[in-house]
């Protein structure tokens, strides 16, 4: 991984420079390297006891365990002061994000989504069957990673998604009518 290498090459310089300055004997560059290379995957991952155990087996020793837990959990502390986020989850919300892009609607209509709760009006039944609000079209509607194109015989399933389409200006009305259909009833 990248940042295994990052971080070794930045605990490296860091000893490096400890060494030229007199404050360390050259013998400690590697432990620098190490300690610095579990901090940078603890930092990144927010995974402290991974970047642990990943580092003790590739080392293959336990002397460096204390030292490289202390290095992990303070590298931990200061991600989290800095609220820096886990890499893999910033990673996966770009790509959501990409993935899905609103349709715009037409001049003087906006749209909304919603899900399809389990236990709700709307679930299980034909679209046709439900009385939507006035003015209303369902215009997608999203079952897992299909995007299907609704019709009147369409059988909403919990789980969906549905891209409502709707006059400007009935937001307020729309959204209690539709969010009243398709959230679950207690």
């Amino acid at each position: 991984m990248p940042i295994l290498a990052v971080g070794t090459l930045t605990g490296s310089i860091f000893g490096i420079a400890c060494v030229e300055l007199g404050l360390f004997p050259a013998q400690y560059i590697p432990d620098f390297a190490v300690c610095a290379m579990t901090a940078a995957l603890a930092a990144a991952v927010k995974a402290p006891i991974t970047a642990i155990l990943l580092t003790v087996e590739m080392t293959g020793t336990l002397v460096h365990m204390l030292p490289v837990a202390a290095c992990a959990f303070a590298a931990l502390l200061v991600s989290d002061l800095m609220k820096v986020e886990p890499i893999y989850e910033a990673l996966l919300n770009r790509s959501v994000e990409k993935e899905r892009k609103a349709p715009e609607a037409p001049e003087g209509k906006n749209l909304m989504e919603i899900p399809v709760e389990l236990g709700s009006c709307a679930a299980g039944r034909r679209i046709d069957e439900i009385g939507w609000p006035a003015g209303t079209l369902i215009v997608s509607l999203m079952r897992g990673s299909r995007d299907i194109i609704p019709r009147g015989e369409t059988t909403l399933l919990p789980g969906d998604y549905l891209v409502v389409l709707y006059p400007q200006g009935q937001e307020k009305k729309v959204r209690a009518a539709v969010t009243d259909l398709c959230h679950e009833k207690f």
